[in-house]
């Protein structure tokens, strides 16, 4: 493994990071037990097991020009990366003075050459037969990881090295190493258990399994993107009121804030679209808008004035309001709205440009993975 601190332009990083995808490499990774307990080479390890997976599921879309290019992409990647990744590895055995570390080099340098002979494109620059470089990888790398790397990291712990540091004494640029995407991807799923950076699994499924229960789906994305950013921050302090509240208290304190804030956001959005669509019963549901604002804000005043108890009740309200709310008035407007799809989506692009509506990241990432999770699991 010379050091990898990016990988080739053409392999897509999005991809690897999707949420969903990386929920199923997890599980992937868990259920086949190859955590090695050395973090640089487990994260390279991820790295190359993250690319035959995405690769896997490139190889079930229907054929086409983007397939092929992702394809040649993800194997010419592949056979870099654990070029490199060996190159890591046959140093770690010489520098220990591992018995057959040069034979086991040869066998490294044997198994590339049969991968790079699979890779065997085409005219057109395609790989003929994804399926065989895919399993020719799989296999290997299955037994690499699950039975050749434990030799060596057996044969350093007796002989009273750390495998830990000396793998990191023998990386070339350590600073490169800690700061690759691989090494990032390792930190996010398997230190952090993360699939979106920051927010952890449990609310994930909390926020997964409401948004199935209760169907509060309005087919608007923009809207749904903002009514799942707001289950989340209402998830995110129902988790908080089971601690004490002095380690709550300032977490809780700017959750709330911003979730206020950005109710107001939300409120603004919906108006403005119901207004440009011509939705007859905007009036009303402003109205709605307002007196939800009202109980609200006579809650945050109880809870600035000392009453820490409101906070439960705010929260309490927050979470029936929505639901109730989305399910019972949005789903008026989203039916009404359904009639022109198209028009829907332009005024929605038109808000996000006039109003200069913001949309974190982190907010298309939560719908990204909610919407594939919805479909995986058939609803």
């Amino acid at each position: 493994m010379s050091d990898n601190s990016a990988p080739a332009t053409q392999v897509s990083t999005p991809e690897i990071f999707d949420p969903f995808f990386l929920e199923s490499l997890h599980k992937h990774w868990t259920d086949s037990h190859f955590a090695l307990g050395v973090e640089i080479i487990d994260a390279q390890h991820l790295w190359l097991v993250a690319l035959v997976f995405r690769m896997e599921s490139v190889l079930l879309t229907k054929h086409s020009e983007q397939r092929a290019g992702k394809l040649v992409a993800y194997a010419r990647e592949l056979v870099r990366f654990l070029r490199s990744h060996l190159e890591l590895e046959d140093r770690v055995m010489k520098a220990a003075e591992i018995p057959r570390h040069e034979e086991i080099a040869l066998d490294h340098a044997d198994f590339l050459s049969r991968l790079t002979a699979a890779l065997n494109l085409d005219k057109a620059g395609n790989i003929q037969n994804g399926e065989s470089f895919v399993n020719l990888i799989k296999l290997w790398l299955d037994k690499h990881i699950k039975r050749d790397d434990p030799q060596w990291k057996v044969y350093l712990s007796k002989h009273h090295f750390n495998p830990v540091d000396f793998v990191g004494a023998v990386v070339t640029d350590i600073t490169a190493e800690h700061e690759s995407i691989h090494m990032q991807l390792y930190r996010q799923l398997l230190v952090a258990q993360e699939v979106i950076p920051g927010i952890r699994k449990a609310i994930l499924d909390d926020l997964f399994q409401l948004w199935k229960r209760f169907e509060v789906r309005t087919n608007i994305p923009l809207i749904d993107m903002q009514h799942l950013w707001l289950f989340k921050m209402v998830v995110e302090m129902e988790s908080m009121l089971h601690i004490s509240f002095a380690e709550r208290r300032t977490h809780l304190e700017r959750v709330l804030a911003d979730l206020l804030d950005y109710v107001d956001i939300h409120f603004n959005c919906e108006e403005w679209l119901m207004a440009k669509l011509g939705y007859p019963e905007e009036k009303a549901h402003h109205r709605l808008h307002e007196d939800f604002r009202r109980t609200v804000q006579k809650l945050k005043q109880e809870y600035d004035a000392g009453n820490h108890h409101s906070l439960s009740s705010l929260v309490t309200l927050l979470r029936q309001w929505l639901l109730t709310h989305i399910v019972i008035e949005d789903s008026k407007y989203a039916r009404v709205f359904a009639h022109d799809t198209q028009a829907t989506i332009n005024i929605s692009r038109l808000l996000i440009r006039e109003k200069e509506i913001s949309i974190p990241r982190d907010q298309t990432l939560i719908y990204t993975y909610i919407t594939a999770r919805m479909r995986a699991s058939g609803a």
